[in-house]
């Protein structure tokens, strides 16, 4: 599955309660470096022309 720019944005924008339910449903902890690479991804899927994307601000 990919991910469009607004899904992106709006999973990024909400990253804590993604994690929180997935922690919760899988009785599992996203590491600190498994939850930056998960950054990173929705990061460059969000902004995809880096500085001068639409959603940074």
């Amino acid at each position: 599955m990919k991910l469009d720019r607004s899904e992106a944005f709006y999973i990024l924008s909400n990253l804590d309660t993604f994690i929180n339910r997935f922690e919760t449903a899988t009785h599992k902890k996203v590491t600190p470096g498994a939850l930056q690479i998960i950054h990173e991804v929705l990061s460059s899927s969000s902004f995809p022309q880096g500085s001068y994307s639409e959603n940074l601000h």
